[in-house]
């Protein structure tokens, strides 16, 4: 209603797209602006630039100074000058640059400076209110930045101040635009920036807040089952009766996988994205509609991959020679949009992980491991910003194949070291190739560890903890707290006294009281450990002991194997891809032996029992 009412004041604004891409931001803010006043026949309005000047130089050369000209032609190629000129109209920035080297060779040493002001904030002005003005009655312009996310990604330390200063004059000239000559400036991006802070640089968010208050957020939302009918409706199908798929069990399969019981009913899942978006696969769909939104372009996007015809397309599948049985998996996703996360290099992350699917296909793959290798690298790409766990379970959803056979691949990927599991994130990544033989290394330095103790090792990794009686302390109004002390059963039974653990000079340290985690390798000494703390006759002593031997030796071990090489300078070489894959397995080893502690340690959550002296007879 509102928008009706809003058309029928017939007012026109004219819509210029900022696409920014691997040029200047002013540069891209210019060449939005050219390309709008060209779309709708305006180009009187457009401003001479360095371009349009450098072009109607040649071209006086041309005409009136063949001499010139000729040299021109000697410096450029006589055969590449029309492409020359042609990119100089395209405003391509090296062209220019090497225009402006040549030109003093050709004019006995001037320089090329026109007198033209070129600054972007100050062109939109000056266009703006002139297209306010008889003939062409314009009320003003709206400036769509396109993929702002992206560009706030990709900003480095060295340009960020000169690029977020444009944008703020942008915002300013919005602001103090008037109804006469109004300039509305719109940024697209994904979700909010503050969600960005987590991996954008510091730069970039300090350099934003000056923007950030020009701003006011919109957000302009679609669920999940409108993407998805939106597939289903530029799907056109025939003969669907002839499609032998028993749909009803292929929901049943997926309907857990990717959140869709969250948009769907059961039914309303058969109908939109099992069958209405046959013939891909429900994973596929999924996939190919976040792939799209990371990093599809004009050129490549969820439109052009559904209507297009080219190759690695849905129409080019379908066209293919296959069953009628036979579903899109997500390695034809992988295939279409391959070129863009080539060159996606502002999105770091998704590009990395092409990278390390790209360098794992150049082994000795199987065409099903190569296909599981496709499918994990948009598993993770996706997983960077969804719950997306690439396990053998949705592998084998994705992909059409018995888990059998996914599991096979999967063992046959991690021998060739294509792949590992990463206990943290419950899912298989892609590794990183490595040049040097990680597994034999640690194995090395775990046996030159010779003094090792585990409770020591426990506390170095683990930190120190404590635990506070809260309500103690709030009926009492006093502050007082327990130390938590990993403790062997040999040593707890060698304590003749609790006075070591409360005295620094004795190796002690000061709190209110102490809860022994008592670790035993066999888990049988219940009994006597329960006699023994009623025998030390501390009530400020508390015993855990677990149902079930704390085994986590060789967990602490490869920790400390893995510090040793990350310490020695002359083995990393300076290598990050190898710095960041040691990191990343003492990060999964120390998920482990977090949840090591909670399943034996943490009453509620683990099988142990918890003794004071109170309750020891």
């Amino acid at each position: 209603k509102w928008i009706r009412k809003y058309l029928g004041f017939e007012r026109k604004y004219l819509p210029v797209v900022v696409s920014f891409g691997n040029e200047p931001l002013e540069q891209s803010y210019r060449r939005g602006l050219l390309n709008a006043l060209k779309r709708f026949g305006m180009e009187d309005c457009i401003p001479a630039s360095y371009y349009t000047e450098a072009i109607r130089k040649i071209e006086s050369w041309r005409v009136d100074y063949p001499e010139t000209y000729a040299k021109f032609e000697e410096k450029v190629g006589k055969y590449r000058t029309c492409a020359f000129m042609l990119e100089l109209e395209n405003e391509y920035e090296t062209t220019m640059r090497k225009f402006q080297k040549i030109y003093p060779e050709l004019t006995a040493g001037s320089r090329f400076e026109p007198m033209i002001y070129t600054d972007a904030a100050t062109l939109y002005e000056e266009i703006n209110a002139r297209i306010c003005r008889e003939p062409y009655g314009y009320h003003g312009m709206v400036v769509i930045f396109d993929e702002f996310s992206k560009f706030m990604e990709s900003e480095t330390k060295e340009c960020v101040s000169k690029d977020m200063n444009l944008v703020q004059q942008m915002c300013e000239l919005a602001n103090q635009s008037t109804d006469a000559a109004r300039m509305i400036q719109i940024f697209v991006a994904h979700k909010s920036i503050k969600e960005y802070s987590g991996y954008l640089s510091q730069e970039v968010i300090n350099t934003f807040t000056g923007v950030e208050g020009r701003l006011s957020e919109r957000y302009f939302v679609t669920t999940r089952k409108d993407d998805y009918e939106l597939i289903k409706n530029m799907i056109g199908k025939k003969n669907m009766e002839k499609v032998s798929i028993d749909w009803e069990k292929t929901a049943s399969e997926n309907y857990g996988a990717a959140g869709f019981e969250r948009d769907f009913t059961k039914k309303e899942f058969e109908e939109i994205v099992v069958k209405g978006c046959y013939p891909m696969r429900p994973l596929t769909t999924f996939l190919l509609l976040k792939v799209s939104e990371r990093v599809g372009q004009n050129e490549r996007s969820l439109v052009t991959f559904l209507a297009g015809t080219d190759a690695g397309t849905l129409a080019d599948f379908v066209n293919s020679e296959r069953d009628s049985t036979e579903c899109m998996t997500p390695g034809k996703v992988f295939d279409y949009f391959s070129p863009l996360l080539k060159r996606d290099l502002w999105n770091r992350r998704s590009h990395l992980e092409w990278n390390k699917a790209m360098m794992a296909m150049e082994k000795d793959l199987t065409e099903e491991e190569i296909e599981i290798v496709k499918t994990i690298c948009l598993m993770r790409i996706v997983g960077l910003s969804e719950k997306m766990e690439a396990t053998a379970h949705t592998l084998a959803l994705a992909t059409g194949r018995e888990r059998r056979e996914v599991e096979a691949c999967l063992n046959a990927l991690t021998k060739k070291e294509v792949v590992l599991f990463r206990d943290k994130l419950n899912s298989y990544v892609l590794r990183q190739k490595v040049d040097v033989d990680i597994e034999e290394k640690l194995t090395q330095c775990e046996r030159e560890i010779t003094h090792f103790s585990l409770t020591k090792q426990l506390d170095e990794v683990m930190g120190h903890r404590y635990e506070l009686p809260k309500k103690y302390n709030h009926v009492h109004g006093m502050t007082r707290f327990f130390d938590y002390i990993f403790m062997e059963t040999e040593q707890f039974f060698a304590l003749d006294s609790t006075e070591p653990l409360y005295e620094e000079s004795l190796g002690g340290s000061f709190a209110d009281g102490k809860i022994l985690l008592l670790i035993d390798s066999y888990a049988k000494d219940r009994k006597k450990a329960k006699q023994h703390l009623n025998a030390l006759n501390d009530d400020k002593l508390i015993v855990i002991y677990p149902d079930k031997p704390f085994d986590v030796e060789g967990l602490l071990r490869r920790i400390k194997g893995i510090h040793m090489i990350l310490q020695q300078e002359e083995y990393l070489n300076h290598d990050e891809v190898l710095i960041e894959e040691l990191l990343m397995m003492e990060e999964d080893c120390r998920y482990k032996l977090n949840w090591m502690f909670e399943t034996h340690f943490v009453p509620g959550r683990a099988e142990c029992e918890v003794y004071t002296r109170m309750d020891s007879d």
